[in-house]
């Protein structure tokens, strides 16, 4: 088997929404929710054409990715939270400075190959998705996020999101409240928006 391409984390953090955004709360799950409780996250990866540098990246494009995150959490708060299962039900609950890790990484491999609409080695793929971190005294976490730098090629977001909390939809949502925001903090006009048509392949 041949050995895989490099990868290394460069940055580990965590994102909030702004302080004192948004107030602490409670949200019970439904009884379909409840369905999804043991069925872990939901991983998914998006790729962007890039063709720059990663000192590029980081001193030019990071600082809006994570302030326009913390700008989509305020609206999307609930991610940023945990699901507790206080006496006999579960619930999401948010409070101020719950966050959610935020990972940079870099990778060595071959853009066009491992983002185009082929079969792949799975191998290959795994360390674009962040790892879910685990259950803390009974809390679990909602959301993991991972952008990995494809030096003078391009970019991917990777994306672990618990399925208790975000159906698909609810997710496609928040990325593209995120990307929105993002934009606009570039100078782009316009709304955030929440719905796209997206084609998938």
């Amino acid at each position: 088997m041949a050995s895989l391409p490099a990868f290394r984390v460069i940055e580990r953090a965590r994102v909030s929404p702004p302080p004192g955004g948004v107030a602490e709360s409670t949200l019970p799950l439904s009884f379909f929710d409840l369905a999804w409780v043991d069925a872990g996250a939901v991983e998914r990866v998006i790729f962007y054409h890039l063709p720059h540098s990663t000192s590029y990246f980081f001193d030019s494009i990071l600082h809006d990715i994570k302030s326009s995150l913390s700008l989509a959490l305020q609206q999307f708060y609930p991610l940023a939270g945990k699901i507790c299962h206080p006496f006999d039900k579960y619930e999401i609950h948010y409070a101020d400075g719950d966050s959610v890790p935020f990972r940079v990484a870099e990778y060595e491999a071959d853009f066009e190959d491992i983002s185009s609409s082929h079969a792949r080695d799975i191998d290959v793929l795994r360390p674009l998705v962040p790892q879910q971190p685990k259950s803390d005294a009974g809390r679990v976490p909602l959301l993991a996020l991972q952008v990995t730098v494809f030096p003078n090629q391009g970019a991917a977001i990777g994306v672990a999101v618990h399925h208790a909390a975000c159906d698909g939809l609810s997710s496609i949502r928040f990325m593209s409240c995120w990307a929105s925001t993002c934009a606009r903090s570039k100078g782009f006009a316009g709304a955030i928006v929440y719905f796209s048509y997206m084609r998938f392949p």
